[in-house]
């Protein structure tokens, strides 16, 4: 089966879609109904929850098929329609997005803490929601939010026989670590062990994106294969007594802009993101993607002179002051919110003439828009 999820990695910055369970709630589907089983008796809801992502610029789509599986199904007594849900699922996602959008196959996990299944029950309900993605026409599965090895090891299980790429995509702590305490280091090196391997990793739900942007630093260093990273909408902060979700749109772009300047090669979004999250993703990563973006780093150095270290005491009179210990005084004057620094230059040699042995030029006084201090600082000292 042709790998066209490796062939975009190679050549762009890939923008996946957010969550599906929030967006199916938002239209008043409560959480004692099947959400999978909604493609098949509202289908218009979640083809309209696809196309949201495509009109916001995601170029990967996720079947509506997390808690697919003959197993979970059966909570809701539609165990028996676990094959037809899993192939709707994929029919709707591809109307939608069309050919050139990819199709996820959405896999959650069953989880070892379920008594009622032994491993080998548990290996071949996830392989028959293998198949059923597969035969439907999805371009890769994705294993979402695995939360430990085991988990990690019957997904890797289940997909052996199958000629269909796929990715591991983990839920760990700012630590990387999983839930029981594994660090990832550990649960990455079980998967060279398998002849089948996956196409890319990820890192989805979690804390939020800044915890994410802690585990990334850790998890891009530990492996080779492309990370697509996906953080939830975090965890609700309390602000004068009320309880708000400060993931807004902006935020999550810019935590994007950091996790690509990582070297992720994907971003999207997972619990509690919608469409107006991955627009703002879009509008700020796609332009990335026109540039050949790598994660090594290529370091050329030039035969230059080294020039002898300057002792602090010799570089003014403010270093010779601390170098001997003694007192200093500094002013601090603040970059004026216009352009105009002449009065700014002017205090400046008033605090010279005064005595002032330095000056300090803060950045973002007060979170206010006014001139760079850097430009500040350059003028004074032209000036």
């Amino acid at each position: 089966m042709k790998n066209r999820l490796k062939d975009k990695l190679n050549n762009e910055m890939l923008v996946f879609d957010g969550a599906i369970g929030t967006e199916i709630y938002k239209k008043n589907f409560f959480v004692n109904t099947s959400f999978e089983n909604l493609c098949l008796t509202a289908p218009n809801v979640i083809s309209d929850i696809h196309k949201s992502y495509v009109n916001a610029g995601a170029d990967v789509l996720t079947t509506n098929t997390y808690a697919g599986n003959k197993h979970s199904l059966s909570k809701f007594g539609l165990g028996d329609t676990a094959n037809e849900v899993n192939r709707k699922a994929v029919e709707l996602a591809r109307e939608a997005g069309g050919d050139e959008i990819l199709i996820a196959g959405s896999i959650g996990m069953i989880g070892e803490q379920n008594q009622q299944l032994t491993d080998e029950e548990i290996i071949k309900i996830l392989s028959s929601q293998i198949s059923e993605l597969k035969d439907a026409g999805a371009d890769f599965i994705l294993f979402e939010t695995i939360r430990s090895q085991k988990i990690m090891e019957f997904s890797l299980k289940s997909i052996q026989e199958y000629d269909i790429p796929y990715m591991l995509s983990f839920s760990l702590d700012r630590h990387a670590e999983t839930s029981k305490g594994e660090p990832a280091k550990k649960i990455l090196s079980i998967i060279e062990e398998y002849k089948n391997k996956p196409t890319a990793l990820g890192l989805n739900c979690g804390e939020g994106a800044e915890a994410t942007l802690s585990t990334l630093e850790i998890f891009i260093k530990l492996t080779d294969y492309p990370v697509i990273v996906q953080p939830n909408a975090g965890t609700p902060k309390k602000i004068d007594n009320r309880m708000i979700y400060m993931t807004s749109p902006e935020y999550l772009s810019t935590y994007a802009k950091r996790f690509i300047d990582l070297g992720a090669s994907g971003v999207g979004g997972c619990c509690g993101t919608g469409p107006e999250h991955i627009k703002d993703i879009a509008r700020a990563v796609k332009p990335l993607s026109k540039t050949a973006v790598t994660s090594q780093l290529t370091f050329t150095k030039e035969n230059e002179k080294e020039q002898e270290p300057i002792a602090t005491s010799e570089k003014s009179n403010f270093g010779k002051k601390l170098s001997a210990g003694e007192w200093v005084t500094t002013v601090e004057i603040v970059p004026p919110r216009g352009f105009n620094l002449k009065p700014t230059i002017e205090k400046a040699i008033e605090c010279r003439e005064a005595g002032v042995d330095a000056i300090n030029i803060p950045d973002g006084p007060r979170a206010s828009s006014r001139i760079s201090p850097l430009i500040t600082a350059l003028k004074i000292q032209q000036d």
